[in-house]
């Protein structure tokens, strides 16, 4: 249940990020920094994600950005990191479908989950950038991530402010089923 609540919340923010970025384009004005119409902007976001959730396209390519070795590397992890995810979230979901007449309820378990959520939730409050930097060490064995707008102009539409607003979703998200599922009474 744990990793079912992990990945779904995971999923959710990937697919309600579309909404979030075309609202970010006029909220941090994406289209002028870039010198595009929202509707270009969204088109390359819109590559982007279809590369990155679309297990059968396999290359990353942008309409209006070039991208350099390391970019398309990084997104080539992003794309491992979606994939397994997406595994992650259909093997749990499925087990937990065969599985759903012998639940059993472990409600202390997701409050820690919880307090260990609200502690991250904190950290990244306290120092967003910082929580960012932690967040990409841990999760990519290089430093691809960190792109030159001049080799990755993509960067320029993808804020800083965007990525808290994702995470924020997420954390919403899986913060609320883990105090929901501590609440959860057992079943007779």
């Amino acid at each position: 249940m744990a990793f079912f609540i992990l990945t779904l919340s995971i999923t959710v923010t990937i697919f309600a990020s579309y909404i979030l970025f075309y609202i970010s384009i006029g909220q941090f004005n994406l289209d002028q920094i870039v010198y595009m119409s929202t509707g270009r902007v969204m088109h390359n976001y819109n590559q982007m994600m279809n590369y990155l959730i679309n297990p059968f396209h396999s290359t990353f390519k942008l309409d209006d950005f070039q991208s350099s070795a390391a970019g398309r590397l990084h997104f080539a992890d992003c794309k491992k990191l979606f994939m397994l995810n997406f595994g992650v979230f259909i093997v749990s979901g499925a087990y937990l479908w065969f599985q759903r007449k012998k639940r059993v309820y472990f409600q202390k378990v997701f409050k820690y989950i919880a307090i260990v959520g609200v502690v991250l939730v904190v950290l990244m409050m306290v120092d967003f950038d910082g929580f960012f930097v932690v967040f990409h060490e841990l999760l990519f064995r290089n430093s691809d991530w960190l792109f030159d707008p001049g080799k990755d102009p993509v960067i320029n539409i993808l804020p800083e402010q965007f990525f808290t607003e994702c995470f924020v979703l997420f954390f919403v998200l899986f913060e609320g089923l883990n105090i929901w599922k501590s609440r959860a009474k057992k079943r007779s």
